[in-house]
């Protein structure tokens, strides 16, 4: 270490020691394109599981710019961030044997928020097992495709995939907070049951899931299968129409839900 990164690190050590919290560089293993950022200087706590709220105890912070070594990455109930992701990250830290965790809200190089980054294993073992097509969910696309072309749904997409399904005589919103469930597609989203984060495959049928860009109202159509879906106004083209799920911003993908 050099003088100057030794002095850097005694200040750090001294300022920690005040605050009761300990300051620790992540480890020097080769950490690829990722490292914490976005903290506006706070830095990011390490946690012993995927929630928000499971800091360690003594407290260890990595700063912006600390390079880190991803393992794998799943989903967490908690929404971090100005964007509320749930994603979180599982990293090398060799301090601990157990595993150890950062939100996936304070890392650069990762894909979008809730948006599993390609090349990065997933944690979860056991992933909720894929929703073969129903006849309620023909019975919603065909909803969908008799008003081929209306405008009465523009703005409304969450309204829409509501009613299609309700003609098939299911409720999408049955069980759900009932605020979350009908304010917008993205707030539907975040409390959904049978969620496929991060999955580009949805089955016929899916409610496939895009974000705006502060997160909210974000958006929702119906897939067709085989990277079709069918969907009202996706801004920039109007009316109910079908298009590649592709052909939406990528970057603000969320997932599908099974219904």
């Amino acid at each position: 270490m050099t003088p100057r990164r030794r002095r850097a690190a005694t200040v750090l050590a001294i300022a920690a020691a005040t605050a009761g919290t300990m300051i620790a560089m992540a480890p020097a293993a080769d950490a690829g394109a990722y490292s914490v950022a976005y903290t506006g200087g706070d830095g990011v706590a390490l946690r012993s599981a995927p929630t928000a709220n499971a800091r360690l105890s003594p407290m260890v912070v990595w700063r912006d710019g600390t390079p880190i070594t991803i393992i794998c990455q799943t989903w967490s109930p908690d929404g971090v961030g100005p964007r509320a992701n749930h994603i979180f990250n599982r990293v090398v830290y060799p301090a601990r044997s157990e595993p150890t965790w950062i939100p996936d809200a304070y890392v650069s190089g990762s894909a979008a928020a809730n948006v599993f980054t390609t090349g990065i294993a997933r944690c979860d073992a056991s992933a909720p097992a894929p929703v073969a097509p129903t006849p309620a969910a023909d019975t919603a696309i065909a909803w969908m495709n008799v008003r081929m072309g209306s405008h009465q749904f523009d703005g409304y997409c969450l309204a829409a995939v509501y009613q299609a399904y309700l003609a098939a005589g299911r409720d999408i919103t049955a069980g759900l907070p009932t605020g979350p469930a009908r304010d917008s597609a993205y707030s539907y989203w975040t409390i959904a049951r049978n969620r496929h984060p991060g999955d580009r495959n949805p089955p016929r049928g899916a409610l496939v899931f895009f974000r705006s860009a502060a997160g909210a109202p974000g958006h929702v159509a119906i897939s067709l299968g085989g990277g079709q879906m069918i969907t009202t106004w996706d801004g920039r083209t109007a009316g109910i129409h079908t298009m590649p799920i592709s052909g939406y911003d990528p970057a603000r993908y969320l997932g599908w839900v099974g219904v």
